[in-house]
């Protein structure tokens, strides 16, 4: 037999193995840190998800009639509380009333919502505008102004 048709010997072999480890090991990293990071994709769009839901709700509560509160709909369960940033002003008449007929504010609404049936939480902040109807009469047609 000649030397150059002998075939792999040991250290070759050896190497070769060293070799298919490293990139084994580099390709199981690889994949773990995919892994990982689909997770947080997944997990960000479910609290996108839940905020987008939540701020639907929140956007229906009048911050003026209930400053504190809290919704359950479905499996979220949502409370918020509300502090006035704006103080109270007279709305603007229009359609030829003379007096104003709502007191609007803006108010700060800290929202913690929490969908129970995947454990997925969020806290945010929003602003939205609270509005107070006054007791104003109707004036009758011919009547004067007081």
């Amino acid at each position: 037999m000649k030397p150059h048709e002998r075939g792999f010997g040991l250290l070759e072999a050896i190497i070769a193995l060293v070799i298919l480890a490293s990139a084994g090991l580099a390709l199981f990293a690889w994949i773990g840190q995919n892994l990982t990071d689909v997770r947080r994709i997944e997990d960000a769009q479910a609290r996108a998800a839940l905020q987008l839901t939540t701020v639907g709700l929140v956007t229906n509560i009048n911050p003026f009639v209930e400053p504190k509160g809290e919704r359950r709909v479905g499996a979220v369960l949502v409370r918020w509380s509300s502090e006035l940033i704006e103080p109270l002003r007279h709305s603007l008449p229009f359609g030829g009333s003379q007096s104003p007929v709502w007191e609007v504010g803006l108010y700060r609404l800290d929202v913690v919502s929490t969908e129970e049936s995947t454990g997925t939480h969020v806290e945010f902040s929003l602003e939205q505008p609270g509005l107070n109807a006054l007791n104003v009469q109707p004036r009758r047609r011919g009547e004067e102004p007081p």
